[in-house]
């Protein structure tokens, strides 16, 4: 019995430990011309480059942003009218929220992507709040005036991605981590009572 309690002792600092130092992930990339992104018109002639920036919340959601530039880091000549991402089929209008603009926002199969979501104003920047992980998958954009058209080269096959929304992610929570350990603890701690009879 007394070797039991400092194991169980030393199992329970670890498991806390490990749900201490725990991390947010952060995700950057991006994807510019000629590699990654096709482009045309003023878009190709200067240069396209999608970026983005996702981020893990405290409460298990995530933070998801992409910037539109050339490939000086300038805005894009011609704003975009729109920015279309591709989201998994099962996704709801419920499953985003705080959108970094009032405009309109759409679901479906949307300029040739199947399962998408439109992001419908004006912006060289795009940000929202999501209960989905991250995974990779596409995009498109539009100058709504001169017909420039901005894409990521995957839609070619050519295997250049961004990272999108996708499914509901289950993350383990400390207090999860926890019951985890303590079950192993009692395990292990059953056992060796067996061994000593």
């Amino acid at each position: 019995m007394k070797k039991t309690i400092p194991m169980f002792s030393i199992l329970l600092c670890l498991v806390l430990a490990s749900a201490v130092n725990a991390q947010l992930t952060i995700i950057n990339g991006s994807l510019s011309t000629p590699d990654g992104v096709n482009a045309t018109g003023n878009w190709s002639a200067t240069g396209f480059i999608i970026e983005w920036n996702i981020s893990e919340q405290t409460d298990g959601s995530w933070f998801y942003e992409y910037f539109l530039s050339d490939t000086n880091g300038r805005m894009l000549s011609g704003s975009p009218s729109h920015f279309t991402l591709e989201v998994s089929p099962n996704v709801t209008r419920a499953d985003f929220w705080d959108f970094s603009s009032a405009g309109v926002v759409e679901f479906g199969d949307k300029d040739g992507i199947a399962t998408a979501m439109k992001l419908d104003w004006e912006a060289n920047s795009y940000g929202f709040f999501s209960n989905r992980a991250p995974v990779l998958g596409s995009f498109y954009t539009k100058d709504g005036y001169d017909q420039t058209y901005g894409w990521n080269s995957a839609q070619n096959a050519d295997g250049y991605y961004i990272y999108r929304p996708d499914t509901d992610t289950v993350i383990p929570e400390p207090s999860t981590l926890m019951l985890l350990g303590a079950g192993l603890a009692g395990v292990i701690i059953r056992r060796r009572k067996k061994t000593c009879r």
